[in-house]
């Protein structure tokens, strides 16, 4: 028999990442690791944290990434700091366990979960994002995963629309898709905030036509997390109905 095992993995004392000061039961997270806890924590800042694979009742919301959306038997759920409760379908957080019971859409409700074991990396469908993608280093042996954002223009007056990012990115490329008839003289441009990241696309050809960015600007092409990815029609009468597309990777 092997006698180099140091201890059976069951519940640990550890100093939780978050949340502050666990309560007893509460979902918990250990760096990358997420579990429950069965103390409080003590005065030490050690809590004793489960992180096998058991069956807990937690409170979890049906939401995720994109907004309000019911969670059903089999959804995978994750840890998000910064929400009450924790547990969603948010995949841009640490990953936790499985829904046994379902949540309406925009609703809370204490429900059993299956917890899964630290090292449980297979995603569920169609839940991968780019929250978790690695940065790109100049001159990486191994390539980056790109990141494609999609901006819906709708035809009107000239405006502007901005997405907030949740990561440094840099856009490597852009183009226009339009989805009714041009506007004569218009142009789209792409830019970091008030900043122009692309040269002006010129929007006034036929519906499904696509216009390609030709220029980027090395000077505006990152923008930073929480900055602004922001679509603007600068010239002509209104702007047509069109998809903007962005190529970006994270720095």
């Amino acid at each position: 028999m092997a006698k180099n095992l140091v201890f059976d993995v069951g519940p640990l004392s550890v100093v939780c990442s978050h949340p502050a000061a666990p309560n007893s039961g509460d979902p918990v997270r250990y760096g990358p690791f997420t579990g429950v806890a069965l103390t409080d924590e003590r005065t030490d800042g050690t809590t004793s944290v489960d992180f096998r694979e058991n069956v807990w009742d937690v409170s979890v919301k049906g939401i995720n990434d994109g907004g309000n959306s019911a969670v059903v038997v089999g959804d995978a759920l994750f840890y998000v700091d910064a929400d009450t409760p924790k547990l969603s379908k948010k995949v841009s957080g640490y990953l936790f366990g499985f829904a046994m019971e379902a949540v309406n859409s925009a609703a809370t409700a204490t429900i059993e979960v299956m917890k899964v074991s630290p090292g449980f990396s297979t995603p569920a469908d169609a839940t991968l994002t780019g929250a978790k993608a690695a940065v790109v280093a100049a001159d990486a042996l191994i390539g980056g995963i790109l990141l494609i954002f999609q901006i819906d223009i709708a035809a009107g007056a000239l405006a502007e629309k901005n997405v907030v990012m949740t990561h440094k990115i840099r856009v490597i490329d852009a183009w226009v898709v339009l989805t009714g008839a041009g506007v004569a003289t218009t142009t789209l441009v792409v830019g970091n905030g008030a900043n122009d990241s692309t040269d002006d696309m010129d929007v006034s050809g036929s519906d499904l036509a696509i216009i390609r960015a030709a220029e980027i600007d090395d000077v505006n092409h990152e923008i930073a997390a929480a900055g602004s990815l922001r679509i603007n029609t600068e010239t002509g009468a209104t702007q047509p109905d069109c998809i903007v597309y962005v190529l970006a990777e994270r720095v």
